[in-house]
């Protein structure tokens, strides 16, 4: 957490428009590194960037909610790694609540596996991919929830591709005909 604080500071000074591609995997970033990584965010210094790598940092609901904002803001951001974070329903919806219409428009793979997700989440999942290009998603370690989002993603492809779309499997076409 320190030394994301540190590399924040040295951030805001100065802007990386060339940065497509942050890794901060397995850094130990916890709630105050996921606070300063915000900052830097919220100054504006990545306006180009597209991967966003920050899982096994133990960011948790507190820290997302920190982050999600300015993850919001990214305009060009296509593609976020959340895994193993300790993330549940609360994180879920302070990143994809009640999202504006240009909100993480960019955004095509969303990975939110390994964190104790539940049906709340889930829920709050499935409204935000309804009508998004969201195609890969790692969903979650919790069995019967990534079934649901499974077959909620499918839905979801289904509405956009006339179930057309590669991704799908046999299993979530069929849940697709169920569901329409």
């Amino acid at each position: 957490a320190e030394g994301m604080q540190a590399l924040s500071t040295e951030l805001a000074c100065c802007s990386l428009p060339r940065l497509r591609t942050l890794d901060l995997t397995g850094n130990m970033l916890g709630y105050a590194g996921a606070t300063a990584l915000a900052a830097t965010f919220d100054c504006g210094v990545l306006p180009k960037l597209e991967v966003l790598k920050v899982g096994r940092n133990n960011i948790g609901d507190h820290g997302l909610a920190a982050l999600s904002p300015p993850l919001r803001r990214l305009p060009a951001l296509k593609e976020l790694h959340l895994f193993s974070n300790q993330i549940g329903d609360d994180g879920v919806e302070s990143l994809l609540g009640n999202l504006g219409q240009m909100e993480l428009r960019q955004l095509q793979t969303l990975n939110l596996r390994d964190n104790p997700i539940n049906d709340t989440g889930c829920t709050t999942l499935i409204a935000a991919l309804d009508g998004r290009p969201l195609l890969p998603l790692e969903a979650l370690g919790n069995d019967e929830s990534t079934r649901m989002c499974r077959a909620a993603k499918a839905r979801c492809l289904c509405r956009a591709s006339n179930l057309t779309h590669p991704f799908l499997i046999p299993f979530e076409a069929a849940l697709c005909l169920q569901a329409d």
